[in-house]
């Protein structure tokens, strides 16, 4: 799934905000999907995990939603300083739409009409609008005059899209538009790629479920994460590159809070699409980072179980995304400690990843060698091993039965 943006520029063709739109492809030039929910949510989901900068590189995002979306709370995650949401002309205006918008107006929230074809004299929706947009290939300049003219009058800024010529924009600009998008300027350019990480929704449920307990827990809600590699990855890379308190599932919560959890997941609620990988990559994840915690719990890592724990969970992630494990691992803030034991197999921790990961192909030689270094008892590692793949297993049993 991937984020395109297009640019749009002012009178004086000084660059003034992004469109971001969804693509199926890194090839795709055109939208396909049926699911507009699902697509602005990768959208929505894309701003707050990929480099803001890198996307709209501190100008606005216009960002198209329809009328489920628009109910949902997830578009409250983005700061409303750096979006303008857009009503899809297909949209029916509700009271419960307009209560919606009138509450995301309050919250400082700016609002444009797409593709507006209608009568600009007594449309009510006009009150909490900012922006018009006109597409001038359905709506020639020459048909449309008047209605600029009426929404200047009412202080809207108006916005020419599909504008394809130089002599288009001249004539668009003589009749009063502010702001320009088209093909003249610029087609929409892929920025951005938001994986496609799907998760089991019972596990969404279950850590919606328990954020609206009468007292949430923390460390209930860590440990559904910690069953699921995927989630948690989407969870660190929400995060970014922020330091936390420590490598933990329970520091990231606390750091995101609990109110904006909940949205998060609605968000990835409507994004997810099925899971293309194989489940032996799920598996092997949960099991590894299971043997890594029973064994870190009784060596000298036993006060790091946490980060060692996160570390061996994280270990197939490249697999699963497709990827190097370097570039996985870039937007995720880790300790570098992890980071070198997962990229470059040095440090601190990479006598224990490595052991982990290879317990099973492993000489004896370098098993005895690294429990040595670790700490931790030769005899115990078979009985950790087994109890670690009875761990897996009845992980994997619980989510298909679900």
């Amino acid at each position: 799934m991937y984020i395109a943006r297009q640019p749009i520029f002012d009178r004086n063709i000084s660059l003034y905000a992004y469109e971001l739109l969804y693509r199926d492809s890194s090839k795709a030039s055109v939208y396909r999907s049926n699911c507009p929910v699902a697509s602005t949510a990768t959208v929505v989901g894309g701003l707050l995990e990929l480099d803001l900068v890198h996307l709209i590189e501190s100008k606005l995002a216009f960002i198209n939603v329809d009328e489920r979306f628009l109910l949902h709370d997830s578009i409250e995650l983005i700061n409303p300083r750096l979006i303008v949401i857009e009503l899809l002309e297909s949209m029916t205006f509700t009271d419960i739409v307009k209560e919606r918008i009138i509450h995301l107006r309050e919250k400082g929230y700016r609002f444009a009409l797409d593709d507006f074809n209608q009568s600009i004299h007594g449309l009510e929706i006009l009150e909490w609008i900012d922006f018009i947009k006109y597409d001038i290939i359905a709506t020639p300049l020459d048909t449309i005059k008047d209605s600029v003219y009426q929404a200047k009058k009412m202080n809207k800024k108006v916005l020419a899209e599909k504008v394809e010529t130089y002599n288009e924009f001249l004539e668009a600009k003589s009749i009063g538009f502010d702001f320009f998008q088209g093909f003249f300027f610029s087609k929409p350019r892929i920025v951005g790629e938001v994986p496609k990480t799907s998760t089991n929704h019972r596990t969404y449920l279950q850590l919606i479920g328990e954020i609206h307990t009468a007292e949430p827990s923390i460390p209930k809600m860590a440990k559904i994460i910690e069953k699921d590699v995927k989630i948690a990855y989407r969870l660190l890379r929400l995060i970014g590159n922020k330091k936390l308190s420590s490598q933990s599932i329970v520091s990231a919560i606390l750091h995101i809070g609990l109110e904006a959890m909940q949205k998060w997941l609605y968000l990835l609620l409507l994004q997810d699409s099925s899971m293309e990988k194989p489940d032996e990559l799920l598996r092997l994840s949960l099991q590894r980072s299971r043997f890594a915690e029973l064994i870190s719990s009784k060596s000298k890592f036993m006060y790091r179980s946490s980060e060692v724990a996160l570390m061996c969970l994280l270990s197939v992630i490249d697999a699963m995304m497709n990827t190097t494990i370097e570039q996985a691992l870039r937007p995720l803030g880790v300790d570098d400690e992890i980071k070198q034991a997962m990229i470059d197999k040095t440090g601190p921790y990479a006598c224990i990843y490595d052991l982990v990961c290879n317990y099973e192909i492993l000489d004896n030689d370098k098993i005895v060698q690294y429990t040595r270094d670790i700490g931790v008892e030769y005899s115990m590692l078979t009985h950790y091993y087994i109890e670690s793949f009875k761990f897996s297993e009845e992980i994997c049993k619980r989510i298909s039965n679900a």
